[in-house]
């Protein structure tokens, strides 16, 4: 009887350890996980990950993407293969900065710059730069160093390229974008990321 007793506690032992080995195992696959171009591209992509965010406030849609650098490198090469030197080099030279691309279109699907109007023609080129700061964990607030307003002429949505200069180090615990949408009379626009959103990016596989 103390035999069968030992066995079967024995088997709830070897049950439990094999139990925790999975789930370690799984913990572990995930935190490696690694994607191809075309992948990565679709994950960053994906408004389910987190990465692109999107607000609608009285009629207007706010679209912010997130640019890992990564991401940035493989959307320049327009599907051509990268090596990881090339990877590696071009990263260096984008380091510094944060980086977002914000597409914004009124109830219409339109851009809502492209008026008649005389509060707002010009907006984009003149002053739109200075409505946008980006909030750290450490609550230090920065300004906008990068913008460029992509005018795509109708055929697809007018984009806005932003970057913001900071330490790596200050955006690992997750950040805020604000966008003060005063012309638009709509007050205060926020996308906010949190440090399980920049966790859970995945590693960009280059053979």
């Amino acid at each position: 009887m103390k035999g069968q007793q030992m066995n079967i506690k024995n088997m709830k032992q070897i049950c439990f350890f094999v139990i925790i080995c999975l789930f370690c195992a799984q913990l572990f696959s995930c935190g490696q996980r690694s994607l191809s171009s075309k992948e990565y591209l679709e994950w960053v992509e994906n408004e389910k990950n987190g990465l692109l965010q999107k607000n609608i406030v009285n009629g207007f849609q706010f679209y912010l993407q997130y640019e890992p650098l990564e991401y940035i490198v493989v959307k320049e090469s327009q599907k051509n293969e990268i090596s990881k030197e090339y990877l590696e080099k071009r990263k260096k030279e984008l380091e510094g900065y944060t980086y977002f691309t914000l597409t914004i279109l009124n109830n219409n699907n339109q851009s809502p710059f492209k008026t008649d109007s005389a509060d707002i023609a010009g907006y984009h080129e003149m002053s739109m730069q200075q409505d946008f700061s980006f909030v750290c964990s450490s609550m230090d607030t920065l300004p906008c160093t990068f913008y460029l307003f992509e005018n795509h002429g109708g055929i697809s949505p007018d984009k806005i390229l932003l970057g913001f200069e900071n330490n790596s180090n200050l955006i690992t615990n997750g950040f805020t974008l604000i966008y003060n949408a005063k012309i638009l009379k709509l007050g205060s626009i926020r996308f906010s990321y949190s440090k399980e959103d920049l966790q859970q990016i995945p590693e960009l596989n280059i053979k």
